[in-house]
């Protein structure tokens, strides 16, 4: 398993929310490293806690600078956001309750889900934004 590897096909092209991105994938890779020295779960949880918590900010923020430029896909955007955090929260609930552990596979998905979202929802607004005089 290898870690998170930031690169400029991630990138959006607006400072501020690349920095964001930046910012969750540190986060993640410091699970990663967790991981890798078999830390237990509760400081993986807790990593993991920090890690929604930012991501929660993000898509505010995310989806204020959306709202107030008007973007045309700002509902679907959105509709992105909340199944992600449906999922989380799912997760961070079984996780508290001892129904799941942290897994490779956990890990995984995260690492999977944000680079997927990025290259692929977030990629779709960069020119929306860049019109609107965000960079």
């Amino acid at each position: 398993m290898a870690r998170f590897t930031w690169s400029e096909k991630y990138s959006v092209g607006i400072a501020s929310i690349d920095a964001q991105h930046k910012k969750l994938v540190e986060m993640l890779n410091r699970m990663h490293e967790a991981m890798k020295v078999e830390k237990g779960d509760e400081a993986l949880t807790t990593i993991l806690e920090e890690a929604i918590k930012y991501a929660q900010e993000h898509f505010s923020y995310e989806e204020e600078l959306l709202l107030q430029t008007k973007y045309p896909e700002f509902e679907e955007h959105k509709k992105f956001h909340a199944a992600f955090s449906q999922k989380a929260s799912i997760l961070m609930e079984q996780l508290k309750e001892g129904k799941q552990i942290l897994t490779i596979g956990t890990w995984q998905f995260l690492k999977s889900w944000l680079e997927e979202h990025v290259q692929g929802e977030d990629k779709k607004y960069s020119a929306h934004l860049k019109d609107k005089g965000i960079v």
